[in-house]
């Protein structure tokens, strides 16, 4: 990649002005230089990608509800959740629910307000940076073997799933 002579801020840091993926796309050609619609296929692709991501972010709880709750000898479920040995476990998973579409409605107008005035790409980014940790660390409980319910509440509740938009 080039390296553009304008430095940042007076830091004396150089930049390179091209995105990762203009970047990438470039590479990928090899000599010959990528025409329009290949970078228009490739921002394509990959907001497909991104996007697919995002959804299924948001639909990681729905996916995991019966595995917590249990109700078979098989799968005994996930303590608080597991309706074998906590009767209200259908109520706690409302309660996670609740959490993240409360966090959801309440925090996407702030973050509306700050997209607005940022860079979108690094906006974008950085949520899903920071989406994907906090989904290891609700797959985590299992390996770590946390069973409180504050915990799950607390990735449930976290602002960059308002991120997703």
């Amino acid at each position: 990649a080039v390296v553009s002579t304008q430095s940042t801020g007076g830091s004396g840091m150089r930049y390179d002005p091209l995105p990762l993926g203009i970047r990438f796309c470039k590479l990928v050609s090899a000599n010959t230089p990528p025409s329009r619609i290949v970078y228009k296929s490739w921002i394509l692709i990959l907001t497909f990608f991104v996007y697919m991501s995002y959804h299924m972010n948001k639909k990681s709880l729905s996916v995991v509800k019966t595995t917590l709750l249990g109700n078979s000898t098989e799968s005994p479920g996930w303590p608080p959740f597991n309706t074998s040995t906590h009767p209200d476990g259908k109520q706690l998973l409302g309660y996670l629910d609740t959490a993240f579409l409360g966090s959801y409605a309440v925090a996407i107008f702030f973050c509306g307000q700050i997209a607005d005035h940022v860079s979108l790409r690094y906006f974008l980014s950085t949520g899903m940076i920071a989406t994907c940790i906090t989904m290891i660390l609700m797959g985590m409980a299992n390996f770590w073997n946390i069973h409180s319910l504050a915990y799950f509440i607390s990735m449930q509740t976290r602002i960059e799933n308002v991120i997703d938009l």
